[in-house]
């Protein structure tokens, strides 16, 4: 299992894609803001990303939901 962090998003909070390299499967942890690495990495890789946890709702955690879903 590998937990990549993507960089802050300028209010001291950060992406996570948590993968399992075997399943081919990974998830996203809290959107803060659209990381355009993240989603070379999933392609990269050929992840099927299937989740996206949000620990709450604050904009500096969700600000990216609205374009990960679409990824």
């Amino acid at each position: 299992m590998d937990i990549i962090i993507y960089g802050e998003n300028g209010m001291a909070s950060n992406t996570y894609l948590v993968v399992d390299d075997i399943a081919k499967r990974a998830f996203i942890g809290d959107a803060g803001k659209f990381e355009q690495q993240l989603v070379d990495e999933a392609a990269k890789r050929e992840l099927n990303v299937s989740h996206l946890f949000l620990t709450h709702g604050h904009g500096d955690h969700i600000g990216g939901v609205a374009n990960m879903v679409t990824m």
